[in-house]
C-alpha cells in the first residue's frame, strides 16, 4: 500500500520524533560461496548471519526526550524493593551489569517500609548511544484512510553526526543504529468511527 513520507510519523518505544525527515534501513546476510576440489564455481552458498543496520536524517532530540525513553525501560523492569544496604548494593550491581560501570547515574531518594530513606542510583542518559535496545515504530495513513506499520526491534544507536552551516542557519543532525530484527510494513486494521 503506497503511503507518501508526509503521512509517515517516527517514534522510539513512545517518543514521538517529529523532527525526522527520513529513514532508511538495510537487512543484509553474509552468505559465502562452497566450492568443491578443482571448482572455479560455487556449488552452493553457505548463509551466515543477518545485520540490520539505518539512518534516521534530520533527527533533534534533546536530553529530556532521552531520558524519557530511558525512564520508560526502567519503569519495565518494576518497582525497586530496598529493604537494607545489601538489597542497594545488589541493585547497583543489576544497574552496572546493564548498563555499564561508566554510564552517568543521578541520585534518587526512595523510602523503605520502615521509613529509612535510602539514596539509589538512577540511569541519567545524555547520548543516544547510551540507551538500551529501542524499538523504532513508523505509522503511515493513506488519504483513504488505511493504516500501514513497520517495526524495527531491538535498535542500538551507534553514532550521532550533527553538521552546522556555517554559510545558513541550519544545523543537520544524523543517527545511525544496528537492529536485531524488524517487522516489514504491513496494513493495520484500523476501524474509524462513523462521522
Amino acid at each position: 500500500m503506497p503511503v507518501t513520507g508526509s503521512d509517515v510519523i517516527i517514534s522510539i518505544d513512545q517518543t514521538m520524533i517529529a523532527t525526522a525527515t527520513s529513514l532508511s534501513y538495510s537487512v543484509s546476510r553474509r552468505k559465502l560461496p562452497v566450492y568443491t576440489f578443482g571448482s572455479v564455481d560455487p556449488k552452493a552458498f553457505g548463509r551466515g548471519v543477518r545485520l540490520i543496520n539505518g539512518v534516521l536524517d534530520n533527527v533533534v532530540i534533546s536530553g529530556k526526550s532521552i531520558q524519557r525513553v530511558l525512564d520508560e525501560k526502567m519503569k519495565e523492569m518494576g518497582p525497586i524493593f530496598i529493604s537494607d544496604k545489601s538489597d542497594l548494593v545488589l541493585y547497583e550491581q543489576a544497574l552496572a551489569n546493564m548498563f555499564g560501570e561508566d554510564f552517568p547515574f543521578k541520585k534518587e531518594e526512595i523510602q523503605d517500609n520502615e521509613g529509612n530513606t535510602f539514596a539509589i542510583k538512577m540511569p541519567s542518559a545524555v547520548h543516544l548511544d547510551q540507551l538500551l535496545p529501542v524499538d523504532i515504530i513508523m505509522l503511515g495513513a493513506s488519504e483513504k484512510g488505511k493504516f500501514v506499520k513497520t517495526v524495527i526491534n531491538g535498535a542500538e544507536f551507534t553514532t550521532h553526526r550533527t553538521t552546522i552551516s556555517m554559510d545558513q542557519t541550519t544545523m543537520v543532525e544524523r543517527v545511525e543504529f544496528i537492529a536485531q530484527s524488524n517487522k516489514p510494513m504491513s496494513e493495520l486494521d484500523v476501524v474509524m468511527p462513523n462521522e
